[in-house]
């Protein structure tokens, strides 16, 4: 388990934004899933409420 800060530190991407979205590179494994290795899909309904929820938390 991550804190809220050591998430944003890693850029992890949450899993369950990941449904139709795009693996960057191969991850092995265990590996932390991050924006450097997977892509979610922008175009879902979740996708803009995250975006949204961030922009009012942290600014992002």
């Amino acid at each position: 388990t991550m804190t809220v800060e050591e998430a944003r530190a890693n850029r992890a991407v949450p899993v369950g934004l990941l449904e139709g979205g795009k693996v960057l590179k191969p991850v092995s494994k265990g590996e932390l899933l991050t924006s450097a290795n997977a892509a979610p899909d922008p175009r879902t309904r979740l996708f803009a409420l995250r975006r949204l929820q961030d922009e009012m938390l942290y600014g992002d």
